[in-house]
């Protein structure tokens, strides 16, 4: 199977998270993220300006398909010095540096 997408790719994904990452500054856990990437996604859902994503029925689906596909744009973006990695005794987190911020 052939998993070249134009969307929701590596690339798209983790510049949102870093996006949200930089906005935000503090450091946030996965399921943090894939909550505040899907709201940023449909933002009109949560009273916000239209949606970047057209809505699609059942598009809350969604957010189980993004706890899979976050961890390897997240790592892809860590591993470039994008994006830190924070581990402690209450879990992953990640959080923006001045690498993310001159990426954003």
């Amino acid at each position: 199977m052939d998993k070249r997408t134009i969307f929701n790719n590596p690339i798209e994904i983790g510049t949102r998270i870093s996006l949200i990452l930089t906005a935000l500054d503090c450091k946030l856990n996965l399921d943090d993220l894939v909550l505040l990437d899907y709201a940023l996604l449909y933002s009109k859902e949560f009273g916000g300006p239209e949606n970047l994503h057209p809505a699609m029925p059942n598009h809350i689906a969604e957010i189980a398909q993004r706890r899979e596909s976050l961890p390897d744009a997240i790592q892809f973006f860590v591993k470039r010095g994008i994006i830190d990695l924070l581990i402690d005794k209450s879990g992953y987190y990640f959080c923006s540096n001045e690498y993310t911020l001159d990426f954003v």
